[in-house]
């Protein structure tokens, strides 16, 4: 199974965006879900890949997502969400559930224009790539090759930390020629 988020050209400065991309594609909540709508989804997909007990990983997640607090309150919950977003509670949501969602199947995370991503985002990227060595993940992360951006300073250390599991692809720009016809089948024309 793969899961995959982008980032967003001004998302530089939102905490987090690439999680929550991948939280709201993971669990399909289309971006105008009502804040029920929202939590009925995400609690959904919680369930599905953490049969468990989920309440911590659900509010820390819920939180991410800025669910409001009435939407938040279910059987689920044992006590109301924590109003402030704990960075070690998201960052071990993310970690069990991913764990959970890999225990029956390998599972691929497919992060795009990381070159944008905030400094938050990267952050908990760095944590995961540690999960590699514990369970079947796959970290795909795409970004342009702009050395300026702080996605750089994580490769060097990636790259330096897991040699042995770590593989980088550089590609070179598209002819123009390439380009056009790029253009053209995305337009169909």
């Amino acid at each position: 199974q793969h899961l995959t988020g982008r980032c967003l050209s001004y998302g530089n400065t939102i905490p987090y965006h690439l999680w929550v991309d991948v939280l709201r594609n993971s669990a399909q909540i289309p971006a105008d879900a009502p804040p029920e709508v929202a939590d009925g989804l995400l609690r959904a997909w919680i369930a599905r890949g953490c049969p468990d007990d989920c309440s911590d990983i659900y509010h820390a997640l819920a939180g991410l997502l800025s669910l409001t607090a009435t939407a938040s309150r279910t059987a689920m919950d044992a006590s109301p969400a924590d109003s402030k977003l704990s960075k070690p509670a998201l960052f071990k949501a993310f970690e069990t559930l991913f764990s959970n969602l890999s225990a029956s199947q390998p599972l691929a995370i497919i992060c795009e224009d990381l070159q944008w991503a905030d400094p938050s985002s990267i952050e908990l990227l760095e944590q995961l790539t540690r999960l590699t060595e514990q369970i079947p993940l796959l970290l795909v992360c795409i970004f342009r090759p702009d050395a300026a951006q702080p996605i750089w300073q994580l490769v060097g250390r990636l790259s330096a930390a897991y040699q042995q599991h770590h593989l980088s692809l550089w590609l070179q720009p598209l002819s123009a020629a390439h380009s056009e016809r790029l253009v053209a089948n995305l337009l169909g024309s």
